[in-house]
């Protein structure tokens, strides 16, 4: 039986699960952990060579490509706002699609089966168009998306189910990077209810991010001088050293910064100290105080108190921050421990996909398991109220679906032979006058007779599907017209734009697959010996030194010329102990044997870009003796940048991050094989 993937598609990371042979099994990313739990960065980088980078790699080098790189794209979904990337126009569909296709791909991987349907979940209080273009974007990743599922409600379905024996009002608050929801259920034996829901799609742990970078930026500008421009490389570094110390002061109470930062012109520092406390100053107002309003506001709308809540279940990276934390257990109570923040939600969307798809393996404490939604936000017509232009409110939000309501309306303009059935959702009950602050769903025309007194007929009707029908009866003569709008289907993307951001996904698709997957890491590389080797034909490898050289001689540091001006260093293509592309023997200074994998032998220009990027690590290594050269290191990033080899850096990257590569383990003796190359100094 086809598995379907429960995805947890969030703001700045995301995750993914599959209910497989009745376990539960989280899906990692194939380039390994990233700095939070969630194992798929929600990160698409644009290169000018027109590759394109998803997830740890567009990361990696977004210092040094920060126009091309798109942070966040969740918070635009739906919206039409297309992201301008060296000329091109990109839909945030197409992002998220890119995003949903990696997932997709390293879940085939690890599970070594082809993936089909998925469960995408959505913050609760998003609208139509944001739940339709998401599932846009799961179809455009080749996708069937089963089902558009609320962030708190496959969160408590991983809390909940086994645990409850009796009727339980359970408050999620669901904090991601970029949004807040914060939902009521009721469960009570296998059903699940909501019954009300609310938050801000844009309240989440960067906002926090945010208020931290602009203090660390004040602190920077005062230790390098006021009058430094902080450009878009600088900010970067900013930005992610912030979202650092965010989540290190969750385990400490204080923080101390010595870093090194790269910008386009220079080198600078930063010393700094940041307490627990400060940090709590710093992002009480503008993010705590708006999280307090959001819980009270759920509260209210459903006429409850905090003594109602039975439970109170936290997801979502920014609820391990201790004074969120606390935050909530002041308005409400202590939350519930043995709930994963960081997964539950791509758990219980994994459950529920078992669930659509009647899987076999499903054990017997998931079965039986239902769903009661209501609608996030109001719905309403469009008409005349008291003289003026307005939306009249059809079905509240937090009603639970089901439902059908029919409201009678009468033509205004006698002479007029058709009428206008426009369908509306937001907070119409505040802002029933005010149409650009809510969301036009889609209309349709009914035609009339030309007269006074004519009485009109509206219904609006949600299946238990969550689709929406509007229809619309003139009583008179029975003329009569309707509007379906799926809220899990129907594109809100034209037909010729879909195909073609379709066909570029399968491009991404393809190359992903070719880069990633079938690449040969040394240890599956043969060794193929030169009995009788003629050295002469891989002196282009010491153009590649040369290179390697100008490069850190140009953009490392005056200091370390006079050291590559007396180091003496050798090549040798290794033709035993095939563990790394390249290794560095030191304590023989000034003499420095250097081993190059024999895979990298051939004189194509993809080797020597390799070469060149290997032998930077290497020098760097003979340089920085004391550094950790068991990874890449920032300052290769900024070499390989400048040299514009950035591509071979990322080739090399993604080997190493999927422990397809190392460097530096090999040790040389003289009794290996090798190929010595005569490099002229």
């Amino acid at each position: 039986m086809t598995k379907v993937l429960g995805i947890d598609l969030g703001t700045s990371h995301s995750a993914a699960a599959v209910l497989s042979e009745g376990n539960i099994r989280i899906i990692p990313s194939f380039n390994g952990k990233t700095s939070t739990g969630k194992p798929f960065p929600s990160v698409v980088s644009f290169l000018e060579t027109g590759e394109i980078l998803v997830g740890i790699d567009a990361i990696e080098q977004s210092h040094y490509n920060p126009k091309g790189t798109i942070y966040n794209v969740k918070r635009n979904i739906g919206s039409r706002e297309a992201f301008h990337v060296f000329g091109k126009e990109y839909s945030p569909e197409f992002i998220e699609a890119l995003i949903l296709t990696k997932i997709k791909l390293d879940a085939e991987y690890s599970l070594k089966e082809k993936v089909i349907k998925a469960v995408i979940t959505v913050p609760a209080y998003f609208n139509d168009n944001q739940r339709q273009a998401t599932k846009t974007a799961g179809e455009i990743a080749g996708l069937d998306v089963v089902r558009i599922m609320t962030e708190p409600v496959a969160a408590a379905i991983s809390y909940g189910i086994g645990k409850l024996k009796e009727p339980t009002k359970v408050l999620v608050f669901d904090m991601g990077a970029g949004t807040l929801d914060v939902s009521i259920l009721e469960i009570d034996n296998g059903f699940f209810e909501v019954i009300g829901t609310g938050g801000d799609t844009h309240l989440g742990g960067m906002d926090m991010d945010n208020e931290l970078a602009n203090y660390i930026s004040s602190e920077y500008k005062k230790q390098n001088g006021s009058n430094l421009i902080i450009d878009e490389v600088l900010e970067l570094q900013i930005n992610r050293l912030s979202e650092k110390v965010k989540i290190e002061l969750t385990e400490k109470e204080e923080v101390l910064i010595d870093e090194i930062f790269f910008s386009s012109d220079r080198q600078t520092t930063l010393n700094l100290k940041i307490t627990r406390i400060e940090f709590e100053k710093l992002v009480e107002e503008p993010v705590l105080k708006k999280c307090e309003q959001c819980v009270h506001n759920v509260l209210d709308d459903l006429k409850m108190t905090a003594d109602s809540i039975d439970k109170v279940v936290l997801v979502g990276g920014p609820t391990r921050i201790p004074a969120v934390r606390k935050l909530v257990t002041q308005i409400l109570k202590e939350p519930e421990i043995g709930v994963d923040p960081e997964f539950s939600v791509a758990v219980g969307a994994a459950i529920e996909g078992a669930v659509l798809a009647n899987d076999k393996d499903l054990p017997v404490l998931y079965q039986g398991l239902t769903l009661l939604n209501v609608t996030p936000l109001d719905l309403g017509e469009k008409s005349v109220i008291k003289s003026e232009l307005g939306i009249t409110l059809m079905i509240p939000k937090n009603t639970t679906y089901p439902t059908e309501i029919t409201r009678k309306f009468y033509k205004k303009f006698p002479m007029n032979p058709k009428i206008e059935v426009s369908v509306w959702q937001g907070d119409l009950q505040n802002n029933y006058y005010d149409f650009h602050l809510n969301e036009n769903l889609g209309s349709f025309w009914l035609y009339v007779p030309q007269r006074e007194d004519l009485e009109i007929e509206v219904t609006y009707k949600i299946d238990a599907n969550g689709i929406l029908t509007v229809s619309a009866v003139e009583t008179s003569t029975g003329n009569i017209d309707q509007l379906v709008i799926e809220k899990m289907g129907g594109s809100v993307m034209p037909k010729p734009e879909l195909e073609y951001i379709s066909k570029e996904t399968n491009k991404f698709e393809e190359e992903y697959r070719k880069t990633t997957y079938d690449v040969l890491s040394p240890y599956e590389i043969p060794v193929r010996r030169e009995e009788s080797p003629n050295a002469t034909k891989y002196k282009w490898m010491c153009t590649c030194l040369n290179e390697a050289k100008s490069i850190i001689r140009a953009y490392h540091g005056s200091e370390y010329r006079e050291f590559l001006s007396r180091a003496k260093f050798e090549l040798f293509i290794q033709q035993d102990k095939q563990y790394a592309f390249g290794h560095i023997q030191l304590g023989m200074d000034p003499y420095y044997p250097i081993g190059i994998h024999n895979a990298l032998k051939e004189d194509t220009m993809d080797n020597r870009r390799m070469v060149t990027v290997v032998l930077i690590h290497e020098l760097l290594h003979a340089i920085h003796p004391d550094w950790g050269h068991d990874r890449i290191r920032p300052a290769e990033h900024v070499l390989a940048n400048k040299a514009s080899l950035y591509d071979a850096l990322v080739n090399m990257d993604r080997l190493f991050l999927s422990g397809k590569m190392s460097f530096c383990n090999n040790t040389m003796d003289v009794t290996d094989s090798s190929i010595r190359i005569l490099c002229e100094d």
